[in-house]
């Protein structure tokens, strides 16, 4: 009896866990975003694609003087987006939130397609189409 109970409940979290991962069709082109940070000037931290709606993905850490590449498989990108930096350390106060914040760096705006490759160069803050639309 105890080792039908535990195989149901094993069986539960196996099946939980298969229903939260969505598949992606693979047919679906591959969106990439590099981070150009060989430049100097820039920031380093962690680097987000963040949608118009609030949507944060996370692309991954950008070291000064090197790039990150990010592709992912995305069924519909809509809206305008921006890549953001956030900086590890924490040395700024905002009292209107009572906390410290890291401080950020900021893309200008952009639309962004499934099948895009984007480069952001960080230093001269240009969003530059690598592919084709």
């Amino acid at each position: 009896m105890r080792r039908t109970a535990a195989t149901v409940i094993a069986l539960a979290f196996l099946a939980l866990g298969c229903a939260s991962t969505p598949e992606v069709d693979p047919n679906t082109p591959e969106t990439c975003v590099t981070v150009d940070n060989t430049g100097g000037g820039g920031a380093a931290g962690r680097v987000f694609l963040v949608s118009d709606s609030r949507e944060r993905i996370r692309i991954g850490e950008v070291p000064m003087g090197r790039s990150v590449r990010h592709c992912m498989r995305r069924t519909a990108f809509s809206g305008l987006y921006r890549l953001v930096i956030e900086e590890g350390q924490v040395d700024r106060m905002d009292p209107a939130l009572n906390q410290n914040r890291p401080r950020a760096f900021r893309s200008d705006t952009f639309t962004l397609v499934p099948g895009d490759h984007l480069v952001w160069d960080v230093r001269t803050n240009r969003i530059m189409l690598e592919g084709a639309r």
